[in-house]
């Protein structure tokens, strides 16, 4: 998706610029400006043709830097954690272990930011 809302105003910024980065997979505001960044990363972000590509991954990291230094947590997932993911029908079909590791993820986020759903 492309999608990045900052609620704070430019003067709450400071001299912190807005991100350039507009894709992200998923962005979680919580409470007392706790930004977190969650992202499934597939071969692309660090391959091309099937082939490691040190530049793009170098690329990427270099981007996670800046969105930590700018005051975002961002944690990744890699795609081939998710394997018993499905695609059917124009929709994604969750299996069993790809649960668990979604719902533990979560699961210790809240624990870590004392969140009671």
């Amino acid at each position: 998706m492309y999608l990045h809302y900052d609620p704070r105003t430019k003067e709450e910024r400071g001299a912190l610029a807005v991100l350039l980065r507009q894709r992200i997979d998923f962005l979680l505001l919580l409470d007392h400006n706790v930004r977190v960044v969650v992202e499934v990363d597939d071969s692309r972000h660090y391959s091309e043709s099937g082939r490691a590509a040190p530049n793009k991954y170098a690329e990427m990291v270099q981007e996670d830097r800046r969105l930590r230094l700018a005051g975002y947590e961002l944690y990744r997932f890699g795609a081939a954690g998710f394997s018993d993911a499905t695609f059917s029908c124009g929709k994604f079909v969750v299996g069993s272990r790809s649960r668990e590791v979604v719902a533990g993820f979560f699961n210790s986020l809240w624990h870590q930011y004392d969140i009671h759903a």
